[in-house]
């Protein structure tokens, strides 16, 4: 029977019910119950002991076979680039005119190849 001011009864509980936890879980409860390593050793004893497995995909009981068809890859790839060329389209480009007047109003005035030739001696 489950008490609702126990959080590590409630954890053992559901663990009993599911035949795991999740190793996410185990670590917040120790955190926000603040369970130094031997207290979170002894909670992880318990749970072996009951037979409850500390897993970190303990909601996935049944593995699922994952299969792509080419169209799905196909379709994904498309959307994806799609995006990538509309956020593209957002910027003009750079024209030869904003090129030179872009590098004239510089911070620095001089291109590197001119500060590269200048320092040699």
């Amino acid at each position: 029977m489950m008490t609702a001011h126990d959080p590590i009864a409630v954890l053992v509980e559901h663990g009993e019910e599911h035949g795991c936890v999740s190793a996410s879980e185990l670590s917040e409860l120790a955190v926000r119950l603040e369970l130094d390593d031997e207290d979170t050793e002894n909670l992880l004893e318990r749970l072996e002991a009951a037979g409850i497995d500390v897993t970190d995909d303990c909601s996935r009981a049944i593995e699922e076979d994952v299969t792509y068809t080419n169209q799905q890859v196909a379709a994904a790839t498309t959307d994806s680039l799609q995006l990538f060329l509309n956020e593209a389209g957002r910027y003009p480009l750079l024209t030869a005119g904003r090129r030179s007047s872009s590098r004239s109003s510089s911070k620095w005035g001089t291109s590197p190849r001119r500060i590269c030739s200048s320092t040699r001696t």
